[in-house]
């Protein structure tokens, strides 16, 4: 799905992909990952569409696990997964762990938290969601996935394999700095006003969540001031949230 590709890996690739496998290639100038996404899923003729994202791999029954979810559930519209993260040597550091929501409502509230789908190596989709409900967001810039799955879980199931189908590899020059922080932050707050028509105790309660998320970002890489500016902003949208042990220790660190 990347669109990121050298000018020898733009000639190279599909002489060496159709010696395979029928995999058909396609090339267009870096226009970001939901575009590059949405390219994909404009030349897709299956059923289903799977995502493989940077230098994520997928381990060997990754597809034929998610699919028999598919094949046992026509309401489903996404199956996502687990996953190891790995250091660059391919060491693994842990397991992300998802588990299944007991119903379509309890899940879609959830979705507005956070992206419990996660990113696009997790989630299968049915082709027939792109179809009726529209393809990724192009204008979101590192959330267009969370505000695509939100979406969908609004009109069919979204389901989880419980058990690590593919690895992710985290780098070790991945720290946050500010203007990364407040660029994914604006982007959260766009999909937020997209999925909340008016004001609400719950739109309230997620404003807080993503700029407690935020203030976490800033502090664990060292940009204190900001941390401060954003976990009083979270306390403003919902002061009662920081009863809950997470958001008023951190509240608290900051301040001492």
């Amino acid at each position: 799905q990347s669109d990121k590709v050298t000018k020898s890996q733009r000639h190279l690739s599909p002489c060496h992909l159709v010696t395979l496998s029928p995999i058909r290639y396609f090339y267009q100038s870096n226009k970001g990952p939901a575009a590059a996404r949405n390219r994909g899923i404009k030349e897709v003729k299956g059923e289903y569409v799977a995502f493989l994202d940077a230098d994520d791999i997928w381990l060997p029954e990754k597809l034929e696990a998610q699919l028999q979810i598919f094949m046992n559930n026509g309401s489903t519209g996404i199956v996502s997964c687990n996953y190891y993260i790995s250091n660059e040597k391919g060491v693994v550091l842990k397991e992300e762990k998802y588990t299944n929501y007991p119903d379509r409502r309890t899940l879609y509230k959830e979705l507005l938290f956070r992206n419990i789908v996660s990113g696009g190596t997790n989630a299968i989709v049915r082709k027939e969601c792109f179809d009726k409900l529209g393809l990724f967001d192009e204008k979101l810039k590192g959330t267009e996935d969370w505000d695509m799955w939100l979406r969908i879980s609004q009109s069919y199931d979204i389901k989880f394999v419980e058990k690590p189908l593919f690895r992710a590899r985290l780098r070790t020059n991945s720290v946050s700095s500010p203007n990364s922080v407040t660029s994914m932050l604006e982007n959260e707050l766009a999909v937020v006003k997209k999925h909340f028509s008016r004001n609400s105790e719950l739109k309230m309660k997620v404003y807080s969540y993503r700029y407690f998320c935020a203030s976490w970002a800033y502090f664990v890489s060292g940009h204190r001031a900001n941390a401060s500016r954003y976990i009083f902003k979270s306390f403003l949208y919902d002061p009662f949230g920081f009863l809950n042990k997470k958001q008023g220790g951190l509240m608290i660190r900051i301040i001492l």
